[in-house]
């Protein structure tokens, strides 16, 4: 997988949910994973910011010839452009875990940070129970 790069995704771009069929390319591997932030239920999709809560979400890995095709057709559904600062997500960079609780990253990942915080309700807030990480879309 030299020179892949990988994403995490939370929501609607994961296996099963409704924006699955939108990436340009299949995957070169697609694993569980889990990362620090904060997650809200903005009802159709969730928005991710930083926080130090555990979510659950996949990560998918694409071939290096791939990724400059992924990354447009991702912003475009995120409504990311590096040279606004307008956006609705922005695109970061983040660690990411094979297992909740995990000392140590499983890598690096690109995912989308929701950058309009403002508007956020706190009753919005996903928060695992039981010592679960936090998933989208939440039992209730």
């Amino acid at each position: 997988m030299d020179g892949a790069t990988s994403f995490f995704v939370y929501g609607t771009l994961k296996r099963g949910e409704c924006r699955e069929r939108m990436w340009p390319h299949a995957p070169v591997e697609i694993q569980p994973a889990f990362a620090w932030g904060f997650l809200y239920d903005l009802g159709p999709y969730p928005a991710m910011t930083p926080g130090d809560d555990w979510i659950a979400g996949e990560i998918w890995t694409i071939a290096s010839p791939h990724v400059a095709e992924t990354l447009v057709v991702l912003d475009e559904i995120e409504g990311y452009d590096v040279a606004s600062d307008n956006n609705l997500y922005d695109r970061v960079q983040i660690d990411w875990h094979r297992a909740p609780g995990d000392s140590s990253a499983g890598g690096t990942a690109l995912t989308y940070h929701y950058a309009r915080t403002d508007r956020l309700l706190a009753g919005q807030r996903i928060i695992g129970t039981q010592g679960e990480p936090a998933h989208w879309p939440s039992a209730g």
